[in-house]
C-alpha cells in the first residue's frame, strides 16, 4: 500500500499550534519516558475468543485499503481480505472500508461533531502524533482485557509509545521502516565498485564516508561528451527527506526531550552536521540528480512524474534511489531482474548505531468519539490474527523477501530486518509549522541557494518553542 507522507498546507497554523504534539526516540540516555523502553516483542501469538457480534457493522476508515483486494495486490494485503471473510462469518459481523484520509485538516469537524468516523482509523506518523496532542484517540491500553499489545501480532508496537501509552498498533507486513535506499548493482559495477552497501551494513561498516565514495563514483559520463549522464542519487519522497533521514542517521532530529522538555534539536550540531553534509553532495560533489526545476522557487512544484524517476534508476541512471520500502514490490521487482539491493541510511558520524527515520510510521487508531470501542476491539484484534498457515513468522518472512527482493537477495531482506529494529519515528513530523519551516529552510538553502545551511537554520530558531511548550503540556498534564 502507498502511503507517501502528503503534509496538508491549508489547515490553519492557529489551530496546529494548539494542537500538536512532539517528541524523539533517540537514544540519549536521559530521554523521558517518551522514548521506547524496548523494541522486543512477544513470539506468543493469542488464542481469540469467537464472539457473535450480532451483525455489528465494523468500519474501517483507510485512504489506502479497498473493500477487495487491488490489482497489485502484496501477499499480504490477499491474506489480509483473507481474514476479513472469515472474521465476518465466525464473528456474524460486516466489515467495511470506508475512504478516510486522517488529516487534522479532515478530523477536527468530524471530531467536534461527535462523528464517529470509523472503528478504527488507519493513520500515519503526520495524521496520528497531533491527533494524540489533541486528544482525538484512544490508547490501546483502554481495551487491554481485549488487546495484548505484546502479541506477536503486532509489529514495532513500542515505537510509537507516547508517555507509556500505544496509540497506534499495526500488523501489516512489512513493517514501516522509512526512507531507505535502493541501490542499482549494474550502474555500481559499472563504477567499479565491488563492495555492496547491503553486506557493508550487516557488517556495521556502512557510514557516511562510504557512501559518499560510492555516490561520487556512480555519477559519470558514459558517453564522453563532458556531461554527466548518470548520477549517484536522487529522491523520490522529498527532496529534504533525504536530509532528515541523514539527520536520523546522525543520532539527531527535529525535536528531543530530557526530563520532560522538548528542544529543538535542528539546532544542534548533528543536525547542522546531516544538513551540511546533504549541501555538499548536493552542491560540491554535484551527485544529486537535479531536474531543471528544482533550483527556481516559481517552478519547484512542476517535478518530474515519479515515472521518469523511476525509469532513470531502472534504466542505470542513477546509482542509488531513495524511497520507501513499498516500491521494491510495485516498480522494482517486476522489472529489474537481479538488479537492484537495498539498504538503510549510513551511519553518522555523531551515532553509535543505525537509526531508520520511519517517517511515515503508523498503524491504526481509535478515535474517542468512538463509543463503541469495546467492540471494535474484538473485531479488530480477530482481523489482525494471521490467516492460517501464516502464524509462524518465518512464514511471513519468505512472503515478505518474496514479494519485495529477488530471489536468492538475503542481503537485502536482513537489511529490511535490521532497519525494522531501527526504525525510529520523530515526532517533529507531527508538528506543521516546525516541519515546513525546517525543511523550507532545507530546500532554500541547498537547492534555491539563497542562503547558507547555517544561515537558513539560524533564521528559524527559537520560532517554534510556544508550540513545543503547548505541545508538551497536553501531554503531561
Amino acid at each position: 500500500m502507498k502511503k507517501n507522507r502528503i503534509l496538508s498546507m491549508v489547515l490553519s497554523f492557529a489551530l496546529l499550534f494548539t494542537l500538536f504534539t512532539s517528541c524523539d526516540k533517540t537514544k540519549d540516555p536521559n530521554s523521558s519516558s517518551l522514548t521506547p523502553s524496548s523494541l522486543t516483542v512477544s513470539e506468543t501469538l493469542g488464542e481469540d475468543e469467537v464472539v457473535d457480534m450480532d451483525g455489528y457493522k465494523f468500519v474501517v476508515a483507510s485512504p489506502w485499503q479497498r473493500n477487495v483486494p487491488p490489482r497489485d495486490a502484496t501477499t499480504f494485503e490477499r491474506l489480509w481480505h483473507e481474514q476479513k471473510e472469515k472474521v465476518q462469518e465466525d464473528y456474524n459481523c460486516e466489515i467495511v472500508v470506508e475512504s478516510f484520509y486522517g488529516s487534522m485538516e479532515a478530523m477536527i469537524p468530524r471530531i467536534l461533531a461527535g462523528d464517529k468516523i470509523g472503528d478504527v482509523i488507519n493513520t500515519i506518523s503526520d495524521m496520528w502524533m497531533p491527533a494524540v496532542g489533541a486528544g482525538y484517540l484512544r490508547a490501546w491500553e483502554e481495551v487491554s482485557d481485549t488487546v495484548d499489545i505484546n502479541d506477536a501480532r503486532w509489529i514495532y508496537p513500542n515505537s510509537a509509545e507516547v508517555n507509556g501509552k500505544h496509540y497506534v498498533l499495526s500488523f501489516e507486513r512489512p513493517g514501516e521502516i522509512g526512507t531507505v535506499l535502493f541501490y542499482n548493482k549494474d550502474v555500481l559495477k559499472k563504477a567499479g565498485i565491488t563492495e555492496d552497501p547491503a553486506r557493508l551494513a550487516l557488517e556495521d561498516k556502512w557510514d557516511w564516508d562510504k557512501f559518499r565514495e560510492m555516490l561520487q563514483k556512480t555519477t559519470m559520463d558514459t558517453t564522453n561528451d563532458g556531461k554527466k549522464d548518470v548520477f549517484g542519487i536522487a529522491s523520490f519522497t522529498g527532496y529534504s527527506d533525504i536530509a532528515f533521514a541523514l539527520a536520523r542517521s546522525n543520532n539527531s532530529g527535529l525535536l528531543s526531550v530530557v526530563d520532560k522538555i522538548f528542544t529543538n534539536s535542528y539546532e544542534k550540531s548533528e543536525f547542522m552536521e546531516a544538513l551540511n553534509f546533504y549541501d555538499t553532495l548536493v552542491n560540491t560533489d554535484k551527485v544529486f540528480r537535479i531536474y531543471p526545476n528544482m533550483s527556481d522557487p516559481e517552478t519547484w512544484n512542476d517535478m518530474p512524474k515519479s515515472e521518469t524517476v523511476f525509469g532513470e534508476f531502472k534504466n542505470g541512471k542513477l546509482g542509488f534511489l531513495s524511497a520507501r520500502m513499498w516500491i521494491a514490490n510495485q516498480q522494482l521487482k517486476p522489472y529489474m531482474e537481479n538488479q537492484y539491493g537495498m539498504v538503510l541510511y549510513p551511519k553518522g558520524p555523531k551515532a553509535e548505531d543505525y537509526v531508520a527515520d520511519a517517517s511515515t510510521l503508523g498503524g491504526f487508531a481509535i478515535p474517542i468519539t468512538n463509543k463503541d470501542y469495546k467492540k471494535s476491539a474484538i473485531i479488530f484484534n480477530a482481523l489482525a490474527h494471521p490467516v492460517e498457515g501464516y502464524e509462524d513468522p518465518e512464514v511471513m518472512d519468505e512472503v515478505i523477501a518474496d514479494d519485495f527482493f529477488q530471489e536468492g537477495d538475503k542481503d537485502s531482506f536482513a537489511v529490511y530486518k535490521l532497519a525494522l529494529e531501527k526504525a525510529r519515528v520523530d515526532f517533529g513530523y507531527g508538528v506543521m509549522p516546525l516541519y515546513t519551516g525546517v525543511n523550507h529552510a532545507i530546500v532554500q538553502s541547498v537547492f534555491w541557494r539563497i542562503d547558507s545551511p547555517a544561515a537558513a537554520i539560524e533564521g528559524i530558531k527559537g520560532i517554534y518553542n510556544d508550540d513545543i511548550k503547548n505541545a508538551y503540556k497536553q501531554l503531561f498534564d
